[in-house]
């Protein structure tokens, strides 16, 4: 078939089908000493490979940290991009030759490092540039329902004064709330609020610890109960507000 030809055509091979695709159809295909498997996932290892390597083939991965919207950009971003780079020599060559002709720079990982690595791609990518989304005005707000009682929500709130912008994540529940006199003591240390017979199955350092990093970042944190009116503070709370405050 075409796939096949292909494989036998060339020197280097670039399998770049989605994640959970690039084995199979690297199994699927007959190859030899002399011929060379890439893929460019940022999550998968080369282990993806494993049919082809045990057929004589060299294989690879190479991975450019960056987010793709159109072929235009793509091209236009590409040049000062860092390339992940997994394999042995003389793959390893090849690969960081291509990075280089792209104009970026190479970092070296095995397959133990993948995981790790993607995780740390999604957070520097996708998630800064939500934040960057939700206070650049493009969203004035974003909700996240985790399940029936509770949502996150994050907020950029904009300073006119000094032209800067904070972001407040949020997250609310419906539950019974909590007692006025505990919102402070709550971020203490070994502090437990808990409902009966629930007591001493908890550390009660949790928030101490959430608080701790946030004003380690300049931020600060709150909790407060939701009402249905500000007016009436006596009302039965509608459940619990926890606020993150962190300036951009």
């Amino acid at each position: 078939d075409q796939a096949q030809a292909l494989v036998d055509a060339a020197d280097i091979v670039f399998i770049t089908t989605p994640d959970d695709m690039i084995a199979k159809v690297a199994g699927s295909l007959a190859w030899k000493a002399g011929k060379a498997a890439v893929h460019c996932s940022g999550a998968t290892t080369v282990h993806a490979f494993d049919a082809a390597a045990e057929q004589g083939a060299a294989v690879g991965a190479i991975h450019p940290c960056q987010s793709f919207a159109g072929r235009d950009q793509a091209i236009a971003n590409l040049p000062g991009a860092t390339f992940a780079v997994e394999a042995e020599e003389p793959m390893r060559t090849a690969l960081t030759g291509v990075a280089k002709a792209l104009g970026g720079d190479v970092v070296y990982l095995t397959s133990e490092d993948k995981a790790l690595y993607h995780a740390a791609a999604c957070m520097a990518a996708a998630y800064a540039y939500t934040l960057v989304d939700v206070v650049s005005g493009t969203r004035d707000w974003m909700t996240v329902t985790v399940d029936a009682g509770r949502r996150i929500r994050v907020t950029g709130v904009p300073d006119p004064a000094s032209g800067s912008c904070d972001i407040h994540v949020v997250v609310e529940d419906t539950g019974p709330g909590i007692p006025d006199e505990a919102l402070t003591k709550i971020f203490k240390r070994f502090y437990s609020e808990r409902p009966p017979g629930q007591f001493g199955n908890h550390s009660g350092l949790g928030l101490a610890i959430s608080k701790q990093i946030v004003e380690a970042h300049g931020g600060v944190i709150w909790a407060e109960n939701i009402r249905p009116t500000d007016a009436d503070i006596t009302s039965e709370p509608l459940g619990a507000r926890f606020v993150v405050g962190l300036p951009l």
